[in-house]
């Protein structure tokens, strides 16, 4: 993810009402979906501490992947930990996110990874679970939007600065995200796809560094 400035608006882009994604391929045009499934990696706990999240199983060569489980309870003091990881991949310690982006000599599936959490007593972990890179593709999936004009509050957007094009073939995680900068950007044409179903959808962000909620999800099969 981008980080941007510091100083945050309390208000927030319109874009639920004001994006609607439209998806084009060259073999036709895909049908917008208007649901966000979700899914949970069956996790291995120990303890009344659980982790939770679904590791994204594919990366490809030259993209962005990134996962960070989900802590099922409060708690303070956590450790995260990891077995198994590539050697492409950075592993935060403090959140538990796993990232990195895998080059040509990556491709084939990496070791079973498992992803630890531990509060001192207690632990629960994911995993563990593979990841396999493959060599980006020939696809593509051209996007098209509309840009916002109004935040939340009803007042008008000062200082919009472009859009975050997400995608991934998993709806329910997002693992890539490409920053497309400029206010008058309404396309994008999205390379290098892999046979698979995708999922796309944009937000807008301003100035300040408040992104606005995400647009519909749009899907195609390369």
């Amino acid at each position: 993810m981008h980080e941007f400035g510091a100083r945050i608006r309390r208000t927030r882009l319109a874009v639920l009402s004001a994006i609607i994604l439209l998806l084009t391929a060259c073999s036709g045009t895909q049908a917008p979906s208007t649901t966000t499934p979700s899914a949970s990696h069956a996790p291995n706990t120990t303890s009344k501490l659980s982790l939770q999240g679904t590791p994204p199983s594919t990366a490809a060569v030259g993209n962005t992947y990134s996962f960070k489980p989900t802590v099922s309870v409060s708690a303070t003091g956590l450790t995260f930990s990891i077995k198994g990881e590539a050697n492409w991949m950075h592993f935060d310690t403090a959140t538990g996110t796993v990232s990195g982006m895998p080059s040509p000599n990556d491709e084939g599936q990496t070791p079973s990874i498992t992803i630890s959490v531990s509060d001192g007593a207690n632990s629960a972990s994911i995993g563990p679970f593979p990841i396999s890179v493959e060599a980006t593709g020939s696809g593509s999936a051209a996007l098209s939007w509309s840009a916002p004009t109004s935040n939340e509050d009803g007042t008008a957007i000062a200082g919009l600065t472009g859009y975050h094009v997400y995608y991934s073939t998993d709806p329910g995680i997002f693992s890539s995200v490409i920053e497309v900068v400029g206010s008058s950007a309404t396309k994008y044409n999205v390379t290098g796809l892999s046979a698979g179903t995708y999922y796309f959808a944009v937000a807008a962000y301003n100035a300040d560094g408040v992104e606005s909620a995400m647009s519909n999800i749009g899907n195609k099969t390369i």
